[in-house]
């Protein structure tokens, strides 16, 4: 996702998206470190599950596997696809 070519496409912004939510719910980004640390972790580490790092309170399946999604490092236009075919709430473009 961030190595070579055209970096700034919505699959950037899913994995900025599951950033958001796992800081939201646990409190704290997946990944902490020096900014070079940082970077090194975005680019090459699998973060945690969320359940791994909120244990005490309930975290659906559905939540945990879905934000694993979001921050998997080849994230792409798939994971809207499912949801368009599943008939979810994707917010179809006015163009």
């Amino acid at each position: 996702m961030f190595l070579g070519g055209d970096y700034l496409t919505p699959a950037l912004d899913m994995y900025a998206l599951g950033i958001m939510m796992f800081e939201c719910l646990a409190g704290d980004p997946p990944f902490m470190g020096s900014d070079l640390r940082l970077m090194f972790q975005h680019g090459s580490e699998i973060p945690p599950l969320i359940s791994t790092r909120c244990r005490d309170i309930s975290i659906p399946s559905e939540l945990d596997q879905l934000i694993a999604r979001l921050l998997h490092k080849a994230v792409s236009y798939t994971h809207l696809d499912v949801y368009k075919r599943q008939g979810r709430g994707v917010v179809k473009s006015s163009r």
